[in-house]
C-alpha cells in the first residue's frame, strides 16, 4: 500500500519517499508557516513534546519524527521502561548453549539469540584451517591430501614468461596470455607514452586537459567565455568577484550570478546558450533585487566581438552599464 500525506490547509496530496520533506517546503513557501508551527497545529499528538521522565519540554526534530521522547540522555537512561527493556535484552544474551568443535572436540559457548553463532562448527580459526574434510571440499592446498597438486589447476603446469617494465626496466613474471607493460601503478603514471595517450583521449572526448583554459588568477571558471570576460574587467581596472552571492528565488530555487562589479554596483550574467531554466531565473531575479541592484547580460555576440576590436570592449561594458543603471 502506498503511503501518502495530505496538507491540512489546502488538502494537497504528497506521496513517495520524500513526502515529509516536500510537505515542509510546501508549507514554508506557499503558506508561509514554519514546519514546526504546522506540526503543532495539524500533526501533534496528545502529551507529545513533553519528556516522559521529568515532564520538561523536549526538542523538535523534524516533520517526519516530530518531538523527541526525552529532554536529555540522563532522562532516557533513568526511565523505568528503558531500564526494563535493557534488562530483558541482557538476560536473553546471557542464556548460552554449548557446541562441540568438529576438529578438537572441545565445547564452546554460544548465545541462543545469535543465529550465526549457532551454525558454527569450530571453536577457533586454527581448528577451522586444520580440518581435513573441509580442505577436501573447499580445495585448499595441502601436500598430505593432494600430493603436491592443487585443485584449481588439477596438476597442470601453467606456462609463464618474463617481460620488462617500460619505465624502470625491472622484470615482470606473468602468464603467456597476459601482456603487462608496467611493473606498478607509479611507473605507469611516470611514463611519457602513457601521459600522451591520456591527453589525446581527453582531447578526443572534447575535454580540456587539466582545465588550463578555464583557470584564471587561481579561480576555476565554468566556461572559456567567463574567463575572457574576467580578463576584460581586469583591463578596465574594475574590482569584481566571481559567483560570490547566492539568492533564493520565489519558486524555491537558487540563482548565482556569474560576476558582481563593485564599482558599477551591477550583477553580470555571461550566457552563450539559453535554456528554459536559465531564462526563468533571469526573469525572476530583478523582482528579488528591486531597484537597489541591476543585472547586466552578456550574450554570445558580445563575447565573439571582444577579440576583433579592443575599442569595443569598453563600449560594450559602457552600453551594458547605461542600459541597466
Amino acid at each position: 500500500m502506498e503511503r501518502k500525506i495530505i496538507c491540512g490547509i489546502c488538502n494537497k496530496v504528497f506521496e513517495g519517499r520524500f513526502m515529509y520533506l516536500s510537505l515542509a517546503s510546501h508549507v514554508v513557501i506557499t503558506h508561509k508557516i514554519s514546519s514546526k508551527e504546522y506540526y503543532d497545529l495539524y500533526i501533534k499528538k496528545e502529551k507529545e513534546g513533553v519528556c516522559k521522565h521529568c515532564g520538561k519540554p523536549t526538542r523538535w526534530y523534524s516533520m517526519r519524527n516530530g518531538y523527541t521522547n526525552f529532554c536529555s540522555h540522563k532522562c532516557s537512561a533513568n526511565d523505568n521502561n528503558v531500564l526494563l527493556q535493557r534488562k530483558k535484552t541482557i538476560k536473553s544474551k546471557i542464556i548460552k548453549t554449548q557446541i562441540k568443535c568438529f576438529t578438537c572436540g572441545n565445547f564452546f559457548n554460544v548465545s541462543i539469540n545469535n543465529k550465526v553463532g549457532l551454525k558454527r562448527k569450530y571453536c577457533s580459526l586454527n581448528c577451522c584451517n586444520k580440518n581435513i574434510e573441509r580442505r577436501k571440499n573447499t580445495g585448499i592446498r595441502n601436500s598430505e591430501i593432494f600430493k603436491g597438486k592443487s585443485s584449481w589447476n588439477k596438476g597442470k603446469l601453467i606456462e609463464r614468461t618474463v617481460s620488462f617494465c617500460r619505465t624502470c626496466g625491472s622484470e615482470i613474471h606473468h602468464r603467456l596470455k597476459e601482456h603487462p607493460k608496467y611493473c606498478s601503478y607509479d611507473c605507469m603514471r611516470k611514463n611519457k607514452e602513457y601521459k600522451i595517450t591520456q591527453i589525446t583521449n581527453l582531447l578526443k572526448a572534447g575535454l580540456k586537459a587539466n582545465n588550463q583554459k578555464l583557470q584564471y588568477k587561481g579561480i576555476f571558471f565554468r566556461s572559456s567565455w567567463e574567463v575572457k570576460y574576467a580578463k576584460l574587467l581586469d583591463l578596465l581596472g574594475v574590482y569584481w568577484d566571481y559567483e560570490k552571492y547566492r539568492f533564493l528565488l520565489s519558486d524555491g530555487t537558487f540563482y548565482v550570478p556569474d560576476f558582481y562589479v563593485y564599482d558599477w554596483k551591477i550583477f553580470i550574467e555571461v550566457k552563450g546558450y539559453w535554456d528554459a531554466r536559465s531564462i526563468r531565473k533571469v526573469n525572476m531575479f530583478p523582482q528579488y533585487i528591486g531597484n537597489v541592484y541591476t543585472l547586466g547580460i552578456v550574450d554570445k555576440d558580445i563575447i565573439n566581438n571582444l577579440d576583433n576590436d579592443k575599442v569595443m570592449l569598453f563600449k560594450t561594458c559602457k552600453e551594458i552599464q547605461e542600459l541597466n543603471v
